[in-house]
């Protein structure tokens, strides 16, 4: 299915926290990715297949939630290592996966 000029996210040209970034379309049914870069950009590592790619908005959906599964279980064994290790290390899955309340 094609991308149709929706809303850009963020420009190519830009970069995010020292790294290239795509730029992001959403249409209803899809988020697209755009992998182009300027020859003076730092290159995506490693190259992406395509430069540019369609998802299916609920395939991705889906998978978000899985992943959200897997590192709330993954945070459980973190904590409960930390505590069997007697680590002291407050809030460790905290600090060793990545928390942003936006996306609770």
């Amino acid at each position: 299915m094609p991308i149709t000029p929706p809303a850009i996210v963020r420009p190519a040209s830009r970069t995010s926290e020292g790294h290239p970034a795509p730029v992001v379309h959403f249409t209803e049914d899809t988020v697209g990715l755009a992998f182009a870069v300027r020859a003076c950009d730092e290159s995506f590592q490693p190259p992406p297949p395509a430069l540019r790619v369609a998802l299916s908005r609920p395939a991705l959906q889906l998978a978000v939630a899985q992943a959200h599964r897997e590192l709330t279980h993954f945070a459980q064994r973190l904590r409960a290592v930390s505590e069997a290790a007697r680590l002291g290390v407050e809030a460790i899955d905290k600090l060793l996966i990545w928390d942003n309340g936006n996306y609770d």
